[in-house]
């Protein structure tokens, strides 16, 4: 029981790990998420476990709900860079 607990909160939070690493650093995130599944498979079978693969949805579908669908775009402005420059000569 406390095994299927754990598969399941692995596979709802893989996702959000991800979703919040810095830009630079998700990459790392996704390698360190397969790699725990796969650590994990070395010492039971999660492929045929319908709770990882329910988790595993809960947890993509909460992040696409809570984050605005996947739509990440600034929709503010954005600011030339000459004007930056001028900035940062007044001061």
């Amino acid at each position: 029981m406390l095994t299927a607990v754990l598969l399941t909160f692995v596979a709802v939070a893989g996702p959000w790990v991800i979703h919040l690493a810095p830009r630079s650093q998700r990459l790392i995130a996704l390698v360190g998420f397969v790699a725990i599944l796969l650590m994990w498979l070395l010492f039971e079978n999660w492929f045929g476990k319908w709770y990882f693969w329910i988790g595993l949805l809960v947890g993509i579908g909460s992040l696409f709900f809570l984050s605005g669908g996947g739509d990440h775009r600034d929709r503010r402005p954005r600011r030339r860079t000459s004007e930056l420059t001028e900035e940062i000569s007044d001061l």
